[in-house]
């Protein structure tokens, strides 16, 4: 991976006009421990992953992705380009097995550029969200050239996914080019108010 937390407790750090390439598996994970709603004073708080630059992430391991923010809140993604992945550009939220707070608030992607990702999996995104996550706003942001292989299976493969219980998020001017599928929302499990 280019940057882990693997820790608890991490609040108002930066990773800021930074280059990643040629990376074996993830560009850069946040609170990767996938424990939901943690103790607020273990909680991964107010980061801010602003103008940074990956690419050819998820060259060992193909489930790589570029940026992944798991249970976290107050987290900012801004101004990064994500490219030529074999899975997925971005994944906010993690798995909370229903309609529940799971501790996912307040994100914010906002004019990410990701395109040239989902080249071996199906099953995701370029702006991939995860359960309920209030206040979190998906805007602004342009995925390009995301477009199904077939080689692992028949999921979607889109420019926006809302999966398993997203809900309570906002997706406003984003931009899907070429992609199989422009958005795909997950509501078997009766999402409520994307």
């Amino acid at each position: 991976n280019g940057v882990t937390t693997s820790t608890q407790s991490l609040a108002g750090g930066a990773i800021r006009d930074c280059e990643f390439r040629w990376l074996s598996g993830n560009g850069i994970v946040i609170h990767d421990d996938g424990t939901k709603n943690p103790a607020e004073g273990d909680a991964c708080q107010s980061i801010r992953i602003v103008n940074n630059g990956i690419t050819r992430f998820g060259q060992q391991y193909s489930n790589g992705i570029g940026i992944i923010g798991y249970f976290v809140k107050r987290m900012l993604i801004a101004d990064n380009e994500i490219s030529y992945g074999p899975y997925m550009g971005t994944q906010t939220g993690g798995q909370s097995g229903g309609h529940e707070d799971a501790g996912m608030k307040d994100n914010i992607l906002r004019n990410n550029y990701v395109h040239h990702v989902m080249q071996f999996h199906d099953d995701g995104a370029a702006f991939y969200t995860l359960a309920r996550q209030q206040g979190t706003h998906v805007v602004d942001n342009w995925a390009d050239t995301l477009l199904a292989t077939g080689l692992t299976g028949g999921y979607p493969v889109a420019g926006i996914y809302a999966d398993n219980y997203s809900e309570f998020i906002t997706y406003e001017r984003n931009a899907n080019v070429n992609c199989t599928t422009a958005i795909n929302q997950n509501t078997g499990g009766g999402v409520q108010n994307i």
